[in-house]
């Protein structure tokens, strides 16, 4: 008895009941039929569609079709049952768009597509059949496009794979090629023309079309009837290539004309395609080709890895001009890009791609650099008088800063930094004192400066400075102001550049103390401003422009009372602000010591250095427009004021205030002399010569001060610093700046480093800087690491000691990330196709070695780094075959252990790279007398690729066989040439 109680260990019950497929689906519709048919012309048009196009499109026929479209009437002869067939899906095409408009106008929302999901598919069957009865025909006889059988490589090596036949056109009878191949034209022309309003009205249509396989096979169609040499009206079809070149994006254009490129298409049309293809950069019609290609060529949209390889490409395709096209017309196109293009701050990747480009332009012709691409720059700068009150508008000067900005960011050359940076210098220098005088953000010009003056050399670096601190306080025939959006913009000076320049804050006659306030108050401002700008630059850069700042200002070398009250706040500031800095590099000061004192006048330092600048007269900073404190006076109501009134002196004789200044000056170096010795521990060479010039010149002296300063340098005699020294403090201050939050600094310290290298300096070894290194390869600005990557390369060619530790990280003995190991096989890759003849011995077997283990190992690698793997093998052999002589055999054994094991769908870009790299290996062996091919696997590799041309379940990977197959075959017909002679 189990009063009411459950069982809890019974077995349950089931309770699931099984019903038949005509319970759950009474009417039997089936899961593909819509359940509402609607009744409008549209849903009656695919509803006859539907039933006229009933059979599979594999299955499809010339005539099924014939008879499907024009029941009960005869078929014609082959070439004109075609032309029948063809016209009659052309019209239901055009019938389908005709419809699709008129239902379109009576919705209420214009942004639905009127043709549903399911009307969708047999609109793309129709699309199909039109491109198999109605553009196939005349191309697959001309063997213009890609191969018909070609179009289904989703489906290719699958069960249910069948490729798709159409009918071809046969030429008629004729004396000339243009007689034989007339059909093939009217065919041709007939599509076109039928085709050209669907893609002319916006539509749901032409958006499906353009989608799917419409548009390309449409472009193929035009570019036919346009190469075709013997068919005539030359000039309107290059005119329906324009046109249907302009209803599709630049993207597109790019894809469709390189696919068209790699099939076995005639001469003629490959020439067509070529040519439109150089002119997309420079006249694409959306006006994008330059922006498109970098995505195209970079894989941008794909997310694919970007390599310095790429950029190369990129610039050697823009640096190919067209002949159709002139060099002002295709640089002023590329140049306009490609500032567009570095005005948009937020696609570094981009922008670094342009800076590299600019790069090479630069070193191949400076002239075209400076014309095209570095005046638009500069002009907006110096803006052309008008008679309205904005010069440069507020966008213009945003812009003209984001394009500053992004090549700012890049590490370019120092000449090429130089010549982009000095024509604004002081307008930039403007620009960044009056967003601190009006409290607005600074980060972005200060990040101008300081990644420009990182990228220039010592001496142009310290000119730049220099000019900037002569130019503390500015003026010019243009001013900045706020305009109405909240940015900055570039309007005419309210006061005329006639005779002096007054420094007051209004136009009006206010006292000669408040203008004397304003003046110092802006040299304060400008003061404060150099102090910010110098704090991010190294403790040299900062000392010898100290060094000049109060060299100019002790000799006196300006005459107006205001210049040297501005060089004395320049030296306070500087000296207060930067105490430390300059204790660390002494010998600057001590040779401004010297020249004071009157010690060799020869190596006093000029005061007023000039910027020299190559081949252009927009590098001389025009003295109307950038007015110094030298063309500053300040007036009262009696005419102008003394120089002695202005700093609130008193008027005494000429000759004692000259030699009160004088001892003022003795006494200052003299008070600096002293500072230097106390916080010094080590001089090196040229500093201590500095020092016993300076002490023979003290000894002459009377002075209670001379005298101790004397005892003091005869007391600490100090050791020359060894230069071994010199180079670790740079050392450290490198490694220190790896830390530093902008980009440019990161890239000046890596250099910096790679020259300790160079130098072959004890104070850094080898496999440290390459440790560095491989630290910046993770860094997220593209531009830091693919100097990384160059800076690798550049070590690797000064010393291969580097190598084992790199092949560690690339086959992953140390742990790195797939990412790292992707760029050091870049690395490698460079490295190798470099090295030349020189590519042998143990960096051979190292490089290979390790590339054969990676491209290997089928379970645990990733298959990016086994592609890599096999690129690096590949490069090795057609550099030096000889270098890597005991690995062909491995080589060869791995290629085709790929081939043979690895046949899966997934695995066919590995087969890809495996058919590519038995290409590279006899390419290789082919090109050298010395390198045979293995014998053991001739006959193996001949059998694999015989196999994979016929049975690879990828046509890529077939066609590559046969490619490769060709190859052998012309080697094998040229030795038996050669024998016969």
């Amino acid at each position: 008895m189990n009063n009411g109680k459950k069982n809890p260990f019974a077995a349950k019950k089931s309770t699931t009941i099984q019903r038949s497929p005509d319970e759950v689906y009474p009417q039997r519709k089936g899961l593909n039929k819509p359940q509402y048919l609607g009744n409008s012309p549209l849903d009656q048009l695919f509803a006859r569609l539907e039933r006229l196009l009933s059979q599979n499109l594999q299955d499809i026929t010339l005539e099924s079709l014939h008879t499907s479209l024009l029941p009960g009437n005869p078929i014609r002869e082959h070439n004109a049952a075609i032309y029948d067939v063809a016209k009659q899906l052309l019209d239901l095409l055009a019938e389908v768009q005709a419809c699709a408009l008129a239902a379109k106008q009576k919705m209420s929302d214009q942004n639905l597509v009127i043709i549903s999901l399911h009307d969708i598919k047999t609109f793309g069957k129709l699309v199909n059949l039109v491109v198999i009865f109605a553009i196939y025909p005349a191309l697959s006889s001309l063997h213009i496009g890609v191969p018909l059988e070609q179009r289904r490589l989703a489906d290719f090596g699958t069960s249910v794979y069948k490729p798709l036949k159409g009918p071809v056109l046969e030429p008629q009878e004729g004396e000339s090629d243009a007689e034989r191949f007339a059909p093939h034209e009217r065919l041709l022309q007939m599509a076109f023309s039928q085709l050209w309003p669907l893609f002319e009205k916006d539509s749901d249509v032409r958006d499906l079309l353009m989608k799917g396989t419409g548009y390309s096979d449409f472009l193929t169609v035009s570019l036919s009837l346009a190469s075709v040499p013997w068919w005539k009206e030359k000039d309107a079809n290059e005119a329906k290539v324009d046109v249907t070149a302009s209803i599709a994006s630049t993207y597109d254009l790019y894809q469709d004309y390189t696919l068209l490129l790699s099939t076995p298409s005639p001469a003629y049309f490959k020439r067509t395609v070529v040519a439109r293809l150089e002119l997309l950069p420079s006249k694409a019609p959306k006006g994008d080709g330059v922006l498109t290609l970098v995505e195209f060529v970079l894989g941008l949209r794909d997310q694919e890895q970007v390599s310095i390889s790429k950029f190369d490409h990129v610039a050697r395709v823009l640096l190919s001009k067209p002949k159709t096209v002139t060099t002002v017309e295709y640089f002023t196109s590329i140049g306009n890009q490609c500032y567009d293009i570095l005005v948009n701050v937020n696609r570094p990747t981009v922008g670094s791609c342009i800076g590299h480009f600019l790069e090479q332009l630069w070193r191949r012709n400076e002239k075209v650099t400076v014309d095209f691409f570095l005046k638009p720059i500069w002009d907006v700068f110096d803006p052309q008088p008008t008679d309205k009150l904005v010069w440069s508008s507020e966008t213009a000067v945003n812009n003209n800063i984001n394009v500053l900005y992004t090549l700012a960011q890049r590490s370019l050359p120092a000449d090429l930094a130089a010549a982009i940076f000095l024509p604004v210098l002081i307008p930039l220098w403007r620009y960044f004192v009056f967003l601190r005088q009006n409290e607005r953000p600074t980060e972005v010009a200060k990040s101008i400066f300081i990644g420009f003056l990182a990228a220039m050399d010592t001496n142009r670096r310290l000119e730049a400075l220099d000019l900037v601190a002569q130019n503390v306080v500015c003026e010019g025939r243009w001013r900045y102001r706020i305009g109405p959006n909240q940015l900055v913009e570039i309007c005419s000076s309210p006061e005329k550049l006639e005779g002096a320049v007054h420094l007051t804050s209004s136009g009006t006659g206010s006292s000669s103390q408040a203008r004397a306030a304003q003046f110092l108050k802006n040299v304060d401002a400008g003061c404060s401003a150099l102090s910010a700008l110098l704090r991010p630059l190294e403790a040299p850069d900062v000392s010898a422009l100290f060094a000049r700042l109060l060299a100019r200002w002790l000799h006196g070398t300006r005459d107006a009372a205001f210049e040297r009250l501005a060089e004395m706040r320049l030296v306070e500031t500087v000296g207060r602000d930067f105490r430390d800095q300059l204790a660390e590099t002494p010998g600057d000061l001590l040779r401004v010591v010297r020249s004071v004192l009157g010690a060799h006048e020869d190596d006093v330092t000029k005061s007023e250095g000039s910027i020299k600048t190559e081949d252009t007269d927009r590098n001389q900073v025009k003295a109307v427009d950038t007015m110094t404190l030298k063309d500053v006076k300040i007036e009262d109501e009696n005419g102008f004021l003394d120089t002695e009134k202005a700093t609130d002196g008193d008027s005494d004789d000429d000759s004692d205030d000259e030699e009160d200044d004088d001892d003022d000056g003795i006494a200052l170096v003299l008070e600096l002399l002293s500072a230097i010795l106390s916080q010094t521990s080590e001089l090196d060479a040229a500093a201590q010569k500095h020092l016993e010039a300076i002490r023979s010149n003290l000894a002459s002296r009377t002075s209670s001060t001379a005298r101790d300063l004397v005892q003091r340098i005869d007391a600490m005699r100090l050791p020359p610093a060894s230069e071994l020294a010199s180079q670790r403090q740079m050392l450290v201050r490198a490694v220190k700046r790896l830390e530093d939050p902008m980009p440019p600094i990161r890239a000046q310290s890596l250099y910096l480093i790679r020259q300790l290298v160079e130098s072959g300096s004890d104070a850094i070894k080898v496999d440290y800087a390459v440790r560095l290194h491989l630290l910046q390869l993770k860094d997220p600005e593209p531009f830091v690491y693919l100097n990384v990557i160059k800076g690798l390369q550049s070590l690797l060619e000064r010393d291969d000691s580097a190598l084992p530790l790199l092949i560690s990280v690339y086959t992953g003995a140390d742990g790195a990330d797939l990412d790292e190991r992707l760029r050091v096989g870049e690395v490698l890759l460079r490295y190798v196709e470099g090295a030349g003849e020189a590519f042998a011995g143990e960096r051979a077997r190292i490089i290979c070695s390790g590339a054969i283990r990676l491209a290997g190992r089928r379970e645990e690698t990733d298959a990016a780094l086994r592609l890599s793997a096999m690129s690096v093998l590949g490069a090795c052999c057609h550099t030096n075959p000889l270098g890597m002589i005991d690995f062909l055999p491995s080589a060869v054994d791995c290629a085709v252990g790929i081939l043979d094991f690895e046949t899966s769908r997934e695995e066919s870009p590995m087969r890809r790279a495996a058919v590519v790299l038995i290409h590279d290996l006899v390419n290789g062996t082919s090109n050298s007398a010395s390198v045979p091919f293995p014998a053991q696997y001739r006959e193996k590799v001949l059998a694999v690729l015989h196999y994979v041309e016929s049975h690879d379940t990828d046509l890529l990977v077939r066609e590559q066989a046969t490619s490769v197959l060709g190859y052998i075959d012309d080697l094998v017909k040229a030795a038996l040439s050669v024998e016969e002679k």
